[in-house]
């Protein structure tokens, strides 16, 4: 299983950053720093899990990353329960993503996560 940055740290949106979403972000050089890209935020268009289409997505700080809810469809669509903070924060979701797995939680470039 291929996971991303993204998948652990969910994104919070434009103009209301109150809820945590996942996006498929196309377009992410995958020789590059994925986490600085994202740190940097997504400008335009960003097309989350839920469907909705906002124009700035970003990788909350780290108070928000533990504390904001997560969007339940965007849940929903990636088999997590609702729930409170990034996944990478969420005992539950960390076994779904077999995040403390060694042999199956990676990042793009194939090294470990560290959650």
């Amino acid at each position: 299983m291929t996971q991303t940055i993204v998948d652990f740290d969910w994104l919070y949106v434009a103009p209301d950053w109150d809820l945590l979403h996942h996006a498929t972000i196309a377009g992410l050089d995958p020789e590059g720093d994925v986490v600085e890209q994202l740190w940097d935020g997504l400008g335009s268009n960003v097309t989350l899990d839920c469907g909705a289409v906002v124009d700035r997505a970003e990788i909350p700080g780290m108070f928000s990353r533990m504390s904001t809810p997560r969007c339940a469809s965007c849940c929903e669509i990636n088999g997590l329960p609702v729930g409170i903070g990034s996944p990478k924060n969420d005992k539950e979701c960390r076994a779904i993503l077999r995040m403390d797995d060694p042999a199956e939680s990676r990042t793009n470039e194939g090294e470990k996560t560290n959650g």
